[in-house]
């Protein structure tokens, strides 16, 4: 008996810009509940839902009063990434498989599969929100208002990363088209899906 079953990644990218001045109460509770409890300190699945779920109500609350533009991108996992995953089912730990930095760029050529970095990268943060159900991975960043402030053309994520630029294994990237122009009064937040199927 012949079985016809493959499986895939496919990514998602929801970038949300909004206007912090017309929701300052709620964009300060945001700040300082990321600030009080880092992704990074957080021990196991149940503490990150929670951790998740309180993140998300925060935002709710933020974007009915500062959104100002929402945009929908897909991505690309590019060989690379696709390589953690398989290293780690075969029990080989060079990487952790954990994704834990985003990245937005300037470059404009589109997203190849033998991609090992971004095009251009120019800021870099930290995830913020880091949760899943079933199949889905669910990660986000908050990029606050006065930070990254440019015209972006790119993001990825990147598996084991570090501060500096280009660091750890990419797995994600993807080409905003159109760019996404932040200025200094606006935050903007990367909710990213990537659904295994």
């Amino acid at each position: 008996m012949k079985l016809n079953e493959s499986a895939s990644i496919k990514g998602e990218y929801r970038l949300t810009l909004t206007l912090p001045e017309t929701a300052k109460q709620e964009y300060q509770a945001i700040l300082s509940f990321l600030k009080t409890h880092p992704v990074s300190r957080l021990k196991d699945e149940i503490e990150r839902a929670s951790h998740a779920s309180i993140y998300r109500g925060l935002l709710a609350d933020y974007y009915k009063r500062a959104k100002v533009e929402e945009m929908v991108f897909s991505n690309l996992i590019p060989t690379v990434g696709r390589s953690v995953l398989a290293q780690r089912l075969a029990n080989t730990t060079t990487y952790t498989g954990i994704v834990n930095y985003a990245a937005l760029g300037s470059g404009t050529t589109a997203p190849n599969n033998s991609d090992t970095q971004l095009g251009t990268e120019s800021y870099r943060k930290t995830i913020d929100s880091q949760t899943y159900t079933n199949n889905v991975a669910y990660l986000s960043v908050f990029i606050p208002a006065g930070t990254a402030t440019a015209t972006h053309y790119e993001a990825g994520l990147f598996i084991d990363g570090a501060a500096g630029a280009n660091t750890g294994q990419i797995f994600s990237r993807v080409l905003f088209s159109p760019p996404v122009a932040k200025t200094a009064l606006v935050s903007l937040t990367l909710d990213i899906s990537l659904t295994i199927s």
